[in-house]
């Protein structure tokens, strides 16, 4: 797959993933732990949101969002863009893990029954660690804002700084995909 995968989550989240320097492999979600899904970090291919990624529930859960929307306030919606070799397609990861057939496919019907493209999903056994980190971004209602980071790496300085107002930030539209 070539281009960039986003890990879509909220800003709390967000500050517990510069912490660890990884996006950890996991299962809590609304939708995940009753499959008995294997423990993956969750990616998509999708720019605008992922409609059933995990941080729909705190941000807006029962919003029922047009196509390119974000749900919450303001600076609430996060995503990590991640380097496409970070990740394989999220139902040959879970077949590596050992999820049963009929477990794939009921989470790709529920995806589907959310609005989403199973096909964009992508996922790592692994943690996705910060050095496959391409940016961080935060929603600020109506493009997404690069948070700039002071060193190679992401750290949670950078996203305090950011909240504190002291970096300059630009944003991004939509079709910004490449950066």
């Amino acid at each position: 797959m070539s281009g960039v995968i986003f890990h879509y989550t909220h800003r709390t989240r967000l500050a517990d993933i510069l912490r660890t320097g990884a996006i950890e492999a996991r299962t809590r979600s609304h939708w995940l732990n009753p499959h008995g899904i294997p423990p993956l970090a969750w990616c998509s291919s999708a720019a605008p949101w992922e409609p059933v990624c995990s941080a729909t529930l705190v941000i807006g859960p029962d919003a029922v969002l047009p196509i390119n929307t974000v749900p919450g306030r303001a600076y609430e919606a996060a995503r990590v863009r991640i380097s496409p070799d970070a990740a394989e397609a999220w139902d040959i990861a879970m077949a590596k893990s050992g999820a049963h057939w009929s477990t794939i496919m009921r989470l790709a019907q529920t995806g589907y029954e959310q609005n989403s493209d199973p096909g964009r999903w992508l996922a790592s056994r692994r943690p996705i660690l910060a050095r496959m980190w391409i940016g961080v971004d935060l929603w600020d209602g109506e493009c997404w804002v690069r948070v700039p980071r002071q060193n190679e790496q992401y750290c949670a300085a950078d996203l305090d700084a950011f909240a504190a107002g002291v970096s300059v930030v630009h944003s991004l539209p939509f079709s910004d995909l490449a950066t």
